[in-house]
Protein backbone atom coordinates (compact mmCIF):
# COMPACT_ATOMS: atom_id res chain seq x y z
CA UNK A 1 0.00 0.00 0.00
CA UNK A 2 1.46 3.33 -0.82
CA UNK A 3 1.44 6.19 1.58
CA UNK A 4 -1.31 8.72 1.34
CA UNK A 5 -0.25 12.18 -0.13
CA UNK A 6 -2.96 14.89 0.83
CA UNK A 7 -3.57 17.91 -1.30
CA UNK A 8 -5.52 20.71 0.01
CA UNK A 9 -7.59 21.65 -2.68
CA UNK A 10 -8.76 17.68 -2.81
CA UNK A 11 -9.44 17.69 1.00
CA UNK A 12 -11.03 21.01 1.55
CA UNK A 13 -14.49 20.41 -0.40
CA UNK A 14 -14.39 16.87 1.54
CA UNK A 15 -13.95 18.08 5.26
CA UNK A 16 -16.17 21.38 4.51
CA UNK A 17 -18.90 18.31 3.54
CA UNK A 18 -18.06 16.05 6.54
CA UNK A 19 -18.45 19.96 8.71
CA UNK A 20 -21.66 21.24 6.97
CA UNK A 21 -23.53 17.42 7.27
CA UNK A 22 -22.43 17.02 10.83
CA UNK A 23 -20.73 13.58 10.32
CA UNK A 24 -17.21 14.17 11.93
CA UNK A 25 -15.82 12.74 15.25
CA UNK A 26 -15.84 16.16 17.46
CA UNK A 27 -19.98 16.53 16.43
CA UNK A 28 -20.75 13.27 17.54
CA UNK A 29 -18.47 11.84 19.84
CA UNK A 30 -18.97 12.69 23.46
CA UNK A 31 -16.72 15.32 24.62
CA UNK A 32 -13.41 14.14 26.21
CA UNK A 33 -12.74 11.30 23.92
CA UNK A 34 -9.52 10.97 22.48
CA UNK A 35 -9.58 11.14 18.49
CA UNK A 36 -9.60 8.21 16.35
CA UNK A 37 -9.20 8.04 12.56
CA UNK A 38 -12.40 6.21 12.96
CA UNK A 39 -14.12 6.43 16.22
CA UNK A 40 -16.87 4.72 16.75
CA UNK A 41 -19.33 3.57 14.38
CA UNK A 42 -16.84 4.45 11.77
CA UNK A 43 -17.43 8.43 12.49
CA UNK A 44 -14.11 9.88 10.83
CA UNK A 45 -11.79 12.60 12.34
CA UNK A 46 -10.73 15.53 9.75
CA UNK A 47 -7.70 13.11 8.65
CA UNK A 48 -9.30 10.42 9.07
CA UNK A 49 -12.08 11.06 6.39
CA UNK A 50 -9.31 11.20 3.74
CA UNK A 51 -8.23 7.70 4.09
CA UNK A 52 -9.67 4.37 3.70
CA UNK A 53 -10.61 1.81 6.24
CA UNK A 54 -7.37 -0.14 6.37
CA UNK A 55 -5.22 3.09 6.52
CA UNK A 56 -7.64 4.67 9.64
CA UNK A 57 -6.99 1.09 11.35
CA UNK A 58 -3.06 1.28 10.63
CA UNK A 59 -2.43 4.47 11.82
CA UNK A 60 -4.95 4.32 14.83
CA UNK A 61 -2.83 1.10 16.40
CA UNK A 62 0.29 2.98 15.20
CA UNK A 63 2.20 -0.34 16.60
CA UNK A 64 4.42 -0.58 13.01
CA UNK A 65 5.06 3.31 12.86
CA UNK A 66 6.67 3.45 16.44
CA UNK A 67 4.14 6.54 17.33
CA UNK A 68 2.60 6.98 20.26
CA UNK A 69 -1.36 6.99 20.33
CA UNK A 70 -1.56 10.12 21.91
CA UNK A 71 1.31 11.55 19.22
CA UNK A 72 -0.84 14.12 16.72
CA UNK A 73 -0.74 13.55 13.06
CA UNK A 74 2.12 15.78 12.47
CA UNK A 75 3.88 12.59 14.04
CA UNK A 76 2.64 10.71 10.96
CA UNK A 77 4.18 13.20 8.63
CA UNK A 78 7.36 12.91 10.17
CA UNK A 79 7.92 9.22 9.96
CA UNK A 80 6.61 9.67 6.43
CA UNK A 81 3.44 7.58 6.72
CA UNK A 82 1.89 10.24 4.38
CA UNK A 83 3.27 13.30 2.89
CA UNK A 84 0.77 17.09 1.90
CA UNK A 85 1.38 20.03 -0.16
CA UNK A 86 0.45 21.89 2.79
CA UNK A 87 1.44 19.93 5.93
CA UNK A 88 1.26 22.74 8.41
CA UNK A 89 -2.69 23.10 7.39
CA UNK A 90 -3.56 19.88 7.62
CA UNK A 91 -1.80 19.81 11.15
CA UNK A 92 -3.43 22.78 12.35
CA UNK A 93 -7.15 20.94 11.17
CA UNK A 94 -6.48 17.98 12.71
CA UNK A 95 -4.98 19.24 16.13
CA UNK A 96 -7.89 21.89 16.06
CA UNK A 97 -10.31 19.06 15.32
CA UNK A 98 -8.30 16.83 18.43
CA UNK A 99 -9.16 19.58 21.20
CA UNK A 100 -12.50 20.41 20.08
CA UNK A 101 -13.26 16.74 20.60
CA UNK A 102 -11.71 16.43 23.45
CA UNK A 103 -12.48 19.90 25.32
CA UNK A 104 -16.31 20.75 23.41
CA UNK A 105 -16.70 22.84 21.21
CA UNK A 106 -17.45 26.38 23.68
CA UNK A 107 -13.73 25.82 24.99
CA UNK A 108 -11.55 28.93 23.91
CA UNK A 109 -8.44 27.81 21.74
CA UNK A 110 -5.20 28.46 24.30
CA UNK A 111 -4.44 32.45 23.28
CA UNK A 112 -7.00 33.13 21.38
CA UNK A 113 -10.73 34.57 21.65
CA UNK A 114 -12.41 31.65 19.11
CA UNK A 115 -13.25 28.49 20.48
CA UNK A 116 -12.10 25.14 18.75
CA UNK A 117 -15.05 24.99 16.63
CA UNK A 118 -14.88 28.63 15.75
CA UNK A 119 -10.85 28.04 15.13
CA UNK A 120 -12.07 25.22 13.07
CA UNK A 121 -14.57 26.83 10.70
CA UNK A 122 -11.64 29.51 9.91
CA UNK A 123 -9.32 26.64 8.69
CA UNK A 124 -11.83 25.59 5.87
CA UNK A 125 -12.90 28.28 5.26
CA UNK A 126 -16.42 28.66 6.90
Amino acid sequence: MSKPHFKKSEALPKIVAAYENGELQAQKAPTGRPCCYRGDGGTPCAIGLLIDDDTAKKWDERDDLGIPNSASVNALFRKGAASADDIDWFVAVQDTHDNWLQTGGNVQCIGSDKTYEQRFRELIGL
